[in-house]
This record gives structure tokens, C-alpha cells and sequence, in this order.
């Protein structure tokens, strides 16, 4: 098991067969404030067979990828280009890290079809 930010993965190039993804969309759901609540409850479960996967006391937010402007939640502005350029950051790493048989699988959708 391994936790790492999708837009830097410590995996070597072209060692993956697949990669299966749901990304954040955009400012759709706050996905690190809806994790915690199961994060706490695996963590009390699981936590000794994994625990470089626990070692914090909730899940990390500050890089989450998901577009919000001030909007009085306590976290800075994470503008659509921020989200954007972490996005296209992460499919880069999907195609480093893909052999060249790779089959990638990522489920995007949305509330505007702008996005």
C-alpha cells in the first residue's frame, strides 16, 4: 500500500499495468472533509497493518486538488488554474508511470459541462 500525492508518485517509470482513478471535481465536493470521517474509523481499524498510511491524525488538505475561491471555509483560495495545473500534473505521472501497454481508467463528471 502506498499514500502519495498523485502529482509526484515515488513508482518507478512505465511499472504500472493500470491505473484507476476518480479525481476531485473541481469545487463539487470537498473530498479530504468527507474522508475523515471514514479515515478516522480505518485508521483505528487497520492502522497497525498499514501505519505509514495513518500517520496522521486526519487526511491532508492543504494540496488537495479541488477548485474554491474565499469562501470563509479557513483554507485559501485554490483557484480553477491551481486544480487545473495539478490535474494535468497528475495525468502526466498516470503516463509516466504506465507501461507502454498500460490501460489508464479515470471517471470525471460534473455539474457544469464547461468543466
Amino acid at each position: 500500500m502506498l499514500r502519495a500525492n498523485a502529482t509526484s508518485v515515488p513508482i518507478a517509470d512505465a511499472s504500472l499495468a493500470a491505473v484507476v482513478t476518480d479525481p476531485p471535481y473541481y469545487d463539487a465536493v470537498p473530498y479530504a472533509d468527507l474522508s475523515d470521517f471514514f479515515y478516522v474509523w480505518l485508521k483505528r481499524a487497520v492502522s497497525d497493518l498499514h501505519p505509514d498510511v495513518f500517520r496522521t491524525p486526519l487526511t491532508p488538505k492543504s494540496q488537495e486538488l479541488i477548485s474554491y475561491g474565499p469562501s470563509g471555509r479557513g483554507k485559501g483560495e485554490k483557484t480553477p488554474h491551481w486544480y487545473e495545473s495539478g490535474m494535468a500534473q497528475a495525468f502526466k505521472e498516470i503516463h509516466r508511470t504506465l507501461d507502454s501497454h498500460g490501460v489508464a481508467a479515470v471517471m470525471f463528471a460534473h455539474k457544469e459541462t464547461s468543466a
